[in-house]
């Protein structure tokens, strides 16, 4: 009686990896084909009939793989829009404050990046114009 009966259980997550690598790629196609069709380098014909090839490729429906391709036109869209609106507002905000016009689009100095921040963030005039002595 003193028989023991070991059990082993193992899990492949195989299976979990080539899932998450086959949607990943998925995923990507559907951004390029979209992308595509959104600088207009492809008709909507072209673009339709590349998505119900790669829908019957990956057993997902078209208007799934379409929906999906429209909200990622959507987002760029509202992405854009919304950069556009932010670089607005720094510029009226210098425009209120009434900074030198030099002094709200310098590049960041202290930092050595090469990207360009309002000084209106960097806070009070004096301090903009410490981080600006060099320009």
């Amino acid at each position: 009686m003193a028989d023991d009966i070991k059990l082993v259980f193992g899990v492949e997550q195989g299976g979990l990896l080539k899932a998450i690598t086959n949607t990943e790629a998925l995923e990507k196609k559907v951004k390029k084909l979209s992308a595509a069709y959104a600088n207009d380098s492809v008709s909507y014909g072209r673009y339709s009939r590349a998505i119900n090839k790669l829908a019957k490729a990956t057993n997902r429906s078209k208007k799934e793989l379409l929906d999906y391709g429209t909200a990622l036109r959507a987002d760029e869209k509202a992405t854009k829009k919304a950069k556009a609106e932010t670089k607005a507002f720094a510029k009226a905000r210098c425009k209120v404050i009434r900074w030198p016009a030099r002094l709200c689009a310098v590049p960041e100095i202290i930092g050595g990046s090469a990207s360009f921040e309002p000084v209106a963030m960097m806070g009070s005039p004096s301090r903009a114009m410490s981080k600006c002595s060099a320009v």
